[in-house]
């Protein structure tokens, strides 16, 4: 009886060394390198779903389309402030099955 318990007692202190010592987040893959983002941008282009935005900057203001509309400029600055302070923290799949991630082509951007 007393085997039967010593026994126990060496696999449980076993599974619990494997556990504190096995690195947690460990990754077996190296990320790309994103290339820096220009000081200044003046132009943006936004697509979804076949859709194309174009915002471009125009002395000074934020204009969308060809007819040059007003855009709202903390929201267009918001947005590259947004994309340059992008980081890659994971890669999401290595056998290229993004539907189960919702990563369509329709919401690529």
């Amino acid at each position: 009886m007393k085997k039967e318990y010593l026994l126990l007692v060496v696999v449980i202190i076993g599974l619990v060394a494997l556990l504190f010592y096995q690195k947690k987040g460990r990754t077996n893959y190296q990320l790309p390198k994103l290339s820096p983002l220009e000081k200044s941008v003046d132009r943006l282009l936004i697509e979804k779903a076949g859709e194309l935005v174009e915002l471009s900057l125009v002395d000074g203001k934020w204009v969308v389309g060809t007819q040059q509309y007003r855009a709202n400029s903390d929201r267009v600055k918001k947005i590259i402030a947004e994309v340059k302070g992008l980081k890659l923290t994971a890669l999401v799949s290595e056998k290229g099955n993004y539907q189960i991630y919702d990563l369509v082509p329709e919401k690529k951007f």
